[in-house]
Order: structure tokens, then sequence, then C-alpha cells
């Protein structure tokens, strides 16, 4: 009897296949940090802490709504613990590969391509196409980068847009047809509620009637079709882009060129994009790039010159070769809203060439599948062998750069060591590579101090190179120095929040409370609300001590009413009435913070604020239960086995807080007053040995030295007699 060989589907395979490559490429990526805007945008971004708050959220960022929205699932899912951001930043990167894999498949079945009788491995070419867009490390940016979701989550949506429409244009039912194209319309929508560069979708699928139909542009114009799906589209990203088109077209004080030197720029950056593609060496997340002011220079004539070829090449050959006409179309297309007359304040960015990478790559697949594949001549067994070879070992070299790229994204001290050895003449990597020294080489404040020093000198001009040179200034005890550091960086900008902030904090521990005082206020005045709530607390205590007691209890209930979703706001209202002494309040949000925020630290905190509320009411048994909690969370908490064993000695079990004290020493053997503790609770359960022992170790004495065999001659005597005679002996002048 014949059996029937099942054959396994070559989609399934080839999604598999790419999903682990992927998986591969990217598994380093995981636990990578947030870094730069990451800061500003998720961690410092109250607008996400609250998911069902879906006003907020669009307010903070109308043409970015639908990525804030799944930052906000980020938050509500795992909080700051990056590893969920990356992994759902992964799989949008994994969502857009399959679209553009199927609308690779879709595109070789138009009349256009069928009508040249082309006889290519149409999975095979899909395959390559989705894994060079998949696996190239110029994706990096776009995806382990996490704020760049904007950029890959766009992508997705434009894939899929791209795909539908397809597929609606190659359906035989009319129903079918319509519910693609609704799917179309959705995804189109999508992009523009992820990033602005969706306002150039309606352009490729222009693209794809003229050169996939065979549409002219004269029965494009006159498509109802194509009206209906892209009016809803276009009026949503018009509505978003206005306030972009109004604030960058005309005029952005922060962008330090012109819009003829932007526009002139971007013929170089545009070719530096094209040999990133094919070359990517030497990434960089912030490129000092040379600014062009003149269309005659050589390097800007030059890349003008290759751009118009390849331009001409895509109109050359857009009857023969459609994919590579298509490709370089939307290369320049998908790059036209960053790299034209609208100036951004960066020239380049590697996360840019997101979508452009996917066009790229169906352009260059094409022209080397027909140097292998010549038409009319059969495709031997020896260039299939070949060609498969090539493809994995081009996947495979890919996965390993995109490795390799990974690991600079890791925290911020690879990542702006890296951007410092190749942009050394910029100042923002010397600041931002700065404060990586100090967070993460042990507080390296000689290196970082090098590093601001040097972007001081780069932009004398610049506020931050002065104010981190402030913060090391502080570190090292130079509070004078420091606060002329502050002075000098708010003499640069007198709105630099940052300063005003560390400047009003130098004040406070200085003990100078005007000061102090003026400067929280002009920076709560600045920045209203949860980003500064630490000024909110040191502006309570300035308060306090300057005898403004209604001032400080405004500002505690200003805490008190923001809302309720913000990170560890019950700790903070806690703090904000523990502070006025206002005992009953902080032990109702404290309560709240030590049972169920969570982060352990803050619960560490919150219970040992209850605890020494606790005491000071004579509440004893609720204080040790508070103690307890503590070391629930972190066993080795000295403050709260110190506290404790405090506690339990007033209580009378002495065993217990000798216990206690034991496992302080066991952490901290140097501590002073856990030993001296000791001494005592030793000498009142009447452990003699243990008590001289300790006594000499608190002493420091040497087995040979004459105080040592006194105390030890004395071990069993009655103690006080014996450091009174001690005292005398061997302190006395």
């Amino acid at each position: 009897m014949d059996r029937k060989k099942k054959q396994l589907d070559p989609d399934f395979i080839s999604l598999l296949l790419l999903l682990f490559l992927g998986l591969l490429a990217y598994s380093n990526s995981f636990l990578a940090s947030f870094h730069y805007d990451d800061i500003t945008r998720i961690v410092q971004n109250d607008a996400i802490l609250d998911i069902g708050n879906l006003r907020q959220i669009y307010s903070y960022c109308p043409e970015r709504f639908l990525v804030y929205l799944t930052l906000a699932l980020n938050y509500r899912l795992s909080g700051f613990d990056t590893t969920s951001y990356h992994i759902i930043n992964f799989f949008i990167h994994y969502f857009a590969t399959i679209f553009l894999y199927f609308f690779c498949l879709e595109i070789w079945k138009t009349p256009a391509l069928k009508a040249n009788d082309q006889k290519f491995p149409l999975h095979v070419m899909a395959f390559l196409v989705a894994g060079i867009f998949c696996l190239h490390p110029l994706q990096t940016e776009s995806v382990t980068y996490i704020i760049q979701r904007a950029e890959s989550m766009a992508g997705m949506f434009y894939w899929g847009a791209m795909l539908f429409y397809m597929k609606a244009r190659l359906s035989a039912s009319s129903r079918t047809a319509i519910g693609y194209y609704l799917a179309t319309l959705l995804c189109g929508l999508g992009a523009a509620f992820s990033k602005e560069t969706a306002i150039t979708l309606p352009i490729m699928i222009v693209a794809l009637e003229v050169l996939f139909f065979e549409t002219s542009i004269r029965d494009v114009a006159k498509n109802k079709i194509i009206f209906a799906l892209f009016i809803p589209i276009g009026i949503a990203i018009a509505y978003k882009l206005a306030a972009v088109v109004q604030r960058d077209f005309y005029y952005d004080p922060d962008i330090p060129y012109t819009r003829t030197q932007y526009f002139l720029t971007q013929f170089s950056v545009l070719l530096t994009y094209l040999r990133l593609f094919f070359w990517p060496a030497n990434q960089n997340l912030d490129y000092d790039y040379p600014v062009a002011t003149s269309f005659i220079d050589f390097r800007t004539v030059s890349a003008f010159a290759v751009l118009l070829l390849f331009l001409t090449l895509a109109i050359i050959c857009r009857r023969k070769y459609r994919c590579l006409s298509f490709g370089i179309i939307g290369f320049f297309v998908t790059l036209a809203p960053t790299s034209s007359v609208i100036p951004i304040k960066d020239l380049i960015y590697e996360h840019r060439m997101y979508l452009a990478v996917g066009f790229l790559a169906m352009a260059a697949v094409e022209v080397v599948w027909r140097l292998v594949c010549r038409e009319k001549a059969p495709v031997s067994a020896l260039s299939r062998v070949g060609a498969l070879t090539g493809i994995a070992l081009t996947l495979l070299l890919l996965s390993a750069v995109t490795y390799s790229r990974n690991n600079v994204w890791f925290t911020d001290l690879t990542l702006w060591r890296d951007v410092v050895a190749k942009s050394p003449g910029k100042t923002r990597p010397h600041l931002n590579y700065g404060m990586a020294l100090y967070k993460y080489s042990f507080g390296d404040l000689k290196n970082a101090k090098k590093e601001f020093e040097i972007a001081r000198e780069l932009c004398p001009t610049c506020p931050m190179p002065y104010h981190n040179l402030a913060f090391i200034l502080w570190k090292e005890g130079d509070y004078q120095g420091a606060v002329r550091l502050y002075q000098q960086a708010l003499q640069r900008d007198p709105a630099y929040e940052d300063s005003l902030y560390q400047l009003g904090r130098l004040y406070k521990n200085l003990g100078q409370w005007e000061d102090a005082r003026k400067q929280l206020e002009r920076l709560i005045g600045l920045s209203p609300g949860f980003r500064f709530i630490q000024a909110y607390l040191d502006l309570i205590e300035v308060y306090q001590a300057t005898d403004l007691p209604q001032e400080a209890a405004e500002l505690a209930s200003v805490i008190s009413r923001m809302p309720d979703g913000l990170p560890h706001i019950d700790y903070h209202r806690g703090l904000a009435y523990f502070k006025l002494y206002d005992y009953q309040k902080a032990e109702q949000y404290l309560a709240e913070a030590a049972t169920k925020d969570t982060a352990s630290s803050i619960r560490v905190s919150a219970n040992l604020l209850l605890a020494q509320i606790y005491y000071e009411e004579n509440n004893y048994q609720k204080s040790e239960e508070a103690f307890l909690r503590v070391l629930d969370d972190n066993a080795w908490s000295v403050t709260a086995h110190y506290n404790l064993a405090l506690l339990l000695e007033r209580k009378g079990r002495l065993a217990e807080a000798r216990e206690h004290l034991e496992k302080i020493l066991v952490v901290d053997p140097f501590c002073i007053d856990a030993a001296v503790q000791l001494v005592g609770i030793y000498d009142r359960l009447g452990d003699a040995v243990r008590r001289t022992d300790m006594l000499i170790k608190l002493l420091g004495l040497r087995p040979t030295s004459r105080e040592y065999f006194y105390l030890k001659a004395h071990e069993n005597a009655d103690f006080r007699n014996t450091l009174r005679t001690y005292s005398q002996k061997f302190l006395l002048l």
C-alpha cells in the first residue's frame, strides 16, 4: 500500500526558522537596561502609570498613542523591569517580519510579475527578504532601544496594511476583498497612531498599483476604493502632524542648523544609510555628522550624484526589475519624512531605516536571484545548493553581527563607551558616558569628572556639563564649588529643572533654608506633579525649618491628592505626613505601602517608618511586627535588626535581642553600636566569656597586650568593677 508523504508547510518552516534566528540574534537583549530617551519617556512618564486612563495617555502624545498604550501595559505587567518591554519589542518586530514575508509572496503573484514568467522559488525569496529585515543589525536600534518601539510598531502596521491591500487586490471574491480592505484601513490607522512615518503609506500603495498592477496614475486618481481607504488615514495623520509641522517647519530654536543646511546634509545621510545596509560597520547611536553648508561641496554633490543614479536605476528598471524599482522607491519615500526639508534636531538615526531595510532587501534579493536563476536557463542542482548555502551564511552572519551589536546595548556604560569612541567630538556622548561611569563603575568620580570636563570644553554654553560637574564636586565634598557650578548651569538655562532641584537640595543640606526654599518653589512652579515628588518632600522640611507649617501642610495635601496609580504614591504620602509629625495620616498611607507596594525596597522603608511611629506611640507589639515585616523582605537589614534588638531588650527578651545583634555583625563586622549593645546583653545573660571576647574585639586589643591579659584574668569578676578598674589603670592619664 502506498503511503502518502505529508509535506511540511513551507510557510510554517520559514516562520519557525525566522523566529529561531531572531531569538538567537536578540537573546542577549532581553536584560538590557533603559537608555537615554527611555528615562524621560518611560521611567519619568506619569502618563503610562495608569493603563485605564486613556485620556491621559492620549494627551501625552496623540501621534503615538498606541505605542504609549503598550508601554502602559508593560508597566502594568512588570513595573520598570525591562524584560517584558524587550519581549514585546521583539515580538512586534517578529510580527512585522511575518507581514513582510507574506507580502513578498503576494507581490510575486501580481499580474506584472506573472507576465514576466519569473521562475523564482518564491518561498525561499520571501524567506530571504524577511530574514534580512528581521536579522539586519540596523534594526537593533528599533528593537533593543525600548522607546523606538514607535518605529517597529509603525512598521508592523505598515507591512500589515501593504499585505492586506495586496490580498484585497488579488482576491476573487468581492466579500473577501472588502474584509481585506477593512484590515488595510485598520492597519493604516494603527500605523498612523504609532509614528508619523505612516504618512508615506498611501504613496507606496500607489507605487504598488503602478508597478505591479500596471495601473496608470490617472486610473489611480479615479479609484474610489483607494480614496475611501486613505482619506481617514490621511485625516488622522494630518491632524496629528499639524502641531509637529507648525513647530518644526517654521521655527525650532533648539535646532542648530538652517533648513537648507539640513536638506543638503541629508544627501550624505541617505548615502550613509545605503552604506550601512550593505556594510553595517561602525554603527553608532549618536553620530557626530558634519553639516553641509553648500551644494557644491564635494561630499554633498557626490552624494547627490550617487542618489540620482540610484533613482534613475529604479526608473529604467521599472519594467524588468519591478521589485528593484519598488525597493528603491520605498527607500526614498519612507525616509522622506526625516530626510527632507523639515529639519529634525538629530541629522541621522539608524532607527529611521526600519522600513527602508525591508524595501532594500526586496531590491537586493531580486537582483541577486536574477544572477543565480537566469531567465530561460534551467537552475542546476549545484546552483540551488550554492544559493541555499549563501542564504544560510548571509542570515547567520547577520544574526552574529546583530548579536554582537546587542552586546553594546546591555548597559549605559557599554553603550556610551561605544559612542564616545566613535563620536569623540560630540558633547552628548561624553555627558552620558560620564554618568554611566558614576552609576556602573562603583562611583568612578575621577573618570566621570574627566568626561564632564571634556563636554564643558566642547560646549561651554550648555548647562548640563556644569550640572554634572557640580554633582561630582558635591560627592567629593566640595559643596561651595558645587553651588557655583549649579549657578553657572542656571545662568545658561534659568529653567534647567535638574539644576534647580539639586541646588535646592544642596542648600537644604547646608542649612541655607531661604535659598533652598527659593530654588525648590521655583522648580515646583515650573514642573508641578509627580516627576519631582522628592522636591515636594524636601520643601516640606524647609517649611518646617523656617516655621511655615501652613505651607508645609498644603504641600502634603497636594501630594495626597495626586492620582492613586503613581508609583509608590502611598509611601510618598505617608512620608509627607511623617515629616509633619501627623502620625495618624502617615500610618494610614504607610500601612497601604507596607503591604501592597510591589517594590520590596519601598515596603522596607514604609515598615521602618511604621515601626518608628508605633514606638513613639508606645505600641511596642506593633512596632515589633513592623520590624519583622522588614526582615521578611530583607533578612539582613541592619537597621531593622538593630532597632528590633533594642526593642526586645526593653521588653526583657534578651536572648532574642542577642540573636539580632549577632546577625548584624555577620553583615557588618565593624558595627560599633551593635558590638557595644552585645557586650551589655552578654553581661545581663551571664555569658562572661562572650562578653569579654566582644569587649576585647571592640577595644581592638592584641592577645599579647597587658590590657588583654587583664580582661581575661578578670573575666568572671564583677563586670562594672572590672570596667572601672580597667579605665583607671589603662585609660586615665
